[in-house]
């Protein structure tokens, strides 16, 4: 009787007691990451600046598209640090629909001129971002609202306010005077910059560790004194030889470029104060190699509604009338 080949059977495989490892899951903070590249971050400024300097001078309809675009983009950014501060699931409704007063409030601004229809426009967009957190309410067919969505219909009027409403007001600049956007662009400019390199180089002592690790008050004062006589050493003399820039005299430089360059640093710590809140480092990606939105324009928040009332208020009048002895 032959004996038949029964194969031995397998040894069943040990199995790991460790569980299996799930892929993580994608959050908002994901997306809230910035490049270090010193090569992307110069390419970012020399495309960026110079579009956005020339066309407040050239070509406003552009300019204006721009920061129309930034509004956007800036309420998105926002919107996405407080989901994480409160923790509340990402609507795609509530999102994109608050997203989407950025566009409401610039084209009102752009398209009457007047400071009273942008109020008006800002009221109506509370109301509607009351709305659209009261369908997602609806929707969610919630049985209890969490203490957490009072947070976030609150900071979205805040957002709205701070990002919109701001960047709005440089339509009324533009349509005063386009040279006026250049002191407000390029103070803006000069004033973080050089915050940011007196800072680093001389800064010893912080302002508030838990605010910001890097932020000194060498670096706070190197930028409001850099912004505040920038416009005399470099734009002044410029607009001698450049018919396209603010044909002042020197104090009427002087008083803006100091309180742009103070309000400049004041916004880039109110950015700073928010990121903390959330512990992100930066609030997008939208520029590569500098962040988002709100941390490249947090200084013009507040320095352009100064600026508006600077520009049609009685100031600017009675500066024009001392004679500079200069």
């Amino acid at each position: 009787m032959q004996r038949e080949n029964v194969k031995p059977p397998k040894a069943k495989e040990e199995e790991d007691p460790r569980p299996a490892q799930q892929p993580p899951e994608l959050t908002v903070e994901d997306g809230i990451k910035k490049s270090d590249s010193l090569p992307l971050r110069l390419l970012t400024i020399a495309i960026g600046m110079p579009l956005w300097f020339l066309s407040a001078l050239y070509l406003p309809i552009l300019h204006h598209t721009l920061n129309t675009l930034l509004t956007v983009v800036g309420l998105h950014e926002f919107d996405n640090l407080v989901v994480i501060l409160t923790g509340l699931p990402q609507h795609n409704i509530l999102h994109y629909g608050y997203c989407s007063l950025g566009l409401f409030m610039p084209l009102v601004a752009y398209f009457t001129n007047s400071y009273l229809a942008l109020r008006n426009a800002l009221d109506a967009s509370m109301i509607l971002s009351l709305v659209l957190h009261l369908t997602v309410v609806f929707a969610s067919k919630q049985t209890r609202i969490p203490k957490s969505s009072l947070i976030h219909l609150f900071a979205s009027f805040f957002g709205l306010y701070w990002v919109a409403f701001s960047i709005s007001q440089s339509a009324f600049i533009l349509s005063k005077d386009r040279s006026y956007m250049a002191i407000l662009l390029l103070t803006t400019w000069a004033s973080d910059g050089f915050a940011m390199i007196v800072g680093r180089t001389m800064g010893k002592h912080r302002i508030f560790a838990a605010l910001s690790p890097r932020k000194t008050w060498e670096g706070f004062l190197g930028g409001c004194i850099v912004g505040a006589i920038f416009p005399i050493l470099w734009m002044y003399p410029l607009s001698k030889i450049w018919p396209a820039m603010p044909q002042l005299n020197l104090l009427q430089y002087l008083v803006p470029g100091v309180c742009i360059a103070f309000l400049t640093q004041v916004g880039d710590l109110t950015q700073s104060f928010l990121k903390r809140a959330v512990d992100v480092k930066d609030s997008g990606n939208f520029f590569p190699g500098h962040g988002g939105v709100l941390d490249r324009n947090c200084g013009l928040f507040f320095s352009a509604p100064f600026l508006n009332g600077y520009v049609h208020g009685t100031l600017l009048r009675r500066l024009r009338l001392v004679k500079c002895m200069f």
